[in-house]
Formats: structure tokens, C-alpha cells, sequence
């Protein structure tokens, strides 16, 4: 699985993450408010820690599980029925 950093942004433009996919988790580098500064997380906070720690920004981590989702079965190989 690749470790490169990941950005995803809410719909409405006004929130975005930073993240990685590190096995098969994705963990939370920083956010974004579009205001000043960016809010940091500690090294390796998942979905769900970053989630149950700021829950009034369910939007942004929200678009987070979807683009992780998109990734991770992006990543993983389709197999072919066999027969």
C-alpha cells in the first residue's frame, strides 16, 4: 500500500484533510479550516480517533472514509471469477 500523503476536501470547499494510508488505515495528518493555521494531529491519529476528537467536522471526515475508500479498493486487484 502507498504512503503518500492524501488531501481531500468537503463539497463545500471550507474543510480539508491531510491523510495517509498507512497498512490498510487511513490516518489523519492535519486539517485545514480555511481560516489561519492548520490543526495538527499527533503522529499516527486514524479516522476514528480524529472523528471521536472533533465530531462537529463529521463533513470533512466523512469525504475522508469516501476517498479511503475509493483508494483502498482502487489498490486492491479485482480477481476474476474462476470457471
Amino acid at each position: 500500500m502507498s504512503d503518500a500523503l492524501r488531501t481531500t476536501t468537503t463539497r463545500d470547499g471550507s474543510k480539508a484533510a491531510v491523510w495517509q494510508m498507512i497498512g490498510r488505515a487511513p490516518y489523519i495528518v492535519n486539517m485545514r479550516l480555511f481560516r489561519p493555521g492548520p490543526v495538527m494531529f499527533s503522529v499516527r491519529t486514524d479516522l476514528a480517533e480524529a472523528r471521536q476528537a472533533m465530531p462537529e467536522h463529521e463533513d470533512l471526515w466523512n469525504a475522508v472514509r469516501h476517498d479511503y475508500w475509493a483508494d483502498l479498493l482502487y489498490l486492491v486487484p479485482i480477481r476474476e471469477p474462476s470457471g
